[in-house]
This record gives C-alpha cells, structure tokens and sequence, in this order.
C-alpha cells in the first residue's frame, strides 16, 4: 500500500509542476520545480538513485522540443532558439515520475506506450491551444509528430532507467 501512495504522492507533484509550468509560462515554473524537487527528494525520492534519469530527461525532452522549435513544428513567442525555461521544467516533472508513478511502463510496453501516446498527445494539445506556444503546421500533425516523438524520447529514458537502476543495484549488494 506504501507503495501505491508514494506512486500517488509523486504524480500529484509532477502534475502540479506541470500546471503550473503551462499556466504561468514563467519564471514561477522554475521557483515551483525547485520547491517540487525538494519535497519529492525529502519524501518519495533518491537524489543518488534518480540524478541521472532527471538529468538525460531534462536533456532529451528540452532537445526534443528545442529540434521541433528549429525546424517550426513548435513556435515560440521569443527569437530564441531554444525552449523557454518553463518547459524544460515541464520534462523535469516528467523526469521526477520515471522511476516512480510511471514505473509500470517498463513492465508493460504495449500499454505502456498507448498511454505514453495519448498522455503526450494531451500535453501537446493543452501546450497549444492554453500558452503562447504555436505551431505551423495543421494541430492534428503538429501533435501527432509531437505525441510520437515524446513517447520514443520517453522509452530511451525508461531503458536508461532500467540500465542505471540495475548499476545502482550491483553497486550497493556487492
């Protein structure tokens, strides 16, 4: 039972890092992604056994979406070329369920990754019709480009995850 609520504990943070990534769109994603961290550190997680999945997530998820923004199936409101610092804090929120809430996907691919693709599908839907985020390209293409992308981006994540956590594991009995 622990475990299920500690699964709980840490969705309900990431998904309030989230909300609060799309709906301020601002440095208050940033404040409330470190405040997020702390207490996912001080209550569910492990900074030892989770720095590096928060860090290749925070990598990939930002090239993702900054490649998508070079090459306009994202657009940004700024000239920069790179994504706004919201939404890399966004794919770290994602990066604090890997080995937690979203554990499961590893154990089960198939449904794991129709999940993947409709929970990423929405992301990109609400990214674009709720913030300043645009795409050239017809909404249905731009998010079904988007939703394909991520979910592939998250499976590398989830197989680094596997890898690392299976290191950690050898580490520690030996």
């Amino acid at each position: 039972m622990k475990r299920l609520n500690t699964s709980w504990f840490n969705g309900a943070l990431a998904l309030a890092g989230w909300l609060i990534g799309i709906t301020t769109q601002s440095s208050w994603a940033v404040a409330a992604a470190v405040v997020i961290l702390m207490v996912h550190f001080a209550a569910v997680g492990s900074w030892k056994k989770e720095r590096e999945i928060l860090a290749i997530t925070l990598i990939l998820g930002s090239a993702l979406d900054s490649v998508m923004g070079n090459i306009s199936v994202l657009q940004f409101s700024s000239e920069n070329r790179i994504l706004p610092s919201w939404l890399a804090c966004v794919w770290i929120m994602l990066g604090l369920t890997i080995r937690h809430s979203l554990n499961w996907i590893g154990n089960n691919r198939l449904t794991g990754n129709l999940f993947l693709i409709i929970l990423t599908a929405g992301h990109y839907c609400l990214l674009l019709q709720f913030t300043y985020v645009s795409s050239c390209l017809p909404e249905w293409q731009a998010v079904a480009i988007l939703s394909i992308s991520a979910t592939i981006i998250i499976n590398i994540i989830l197989t680094f995850s596997d890898i690392w956590m299976e290191r950690y594991r050898r580490q520690n009995t030996g």
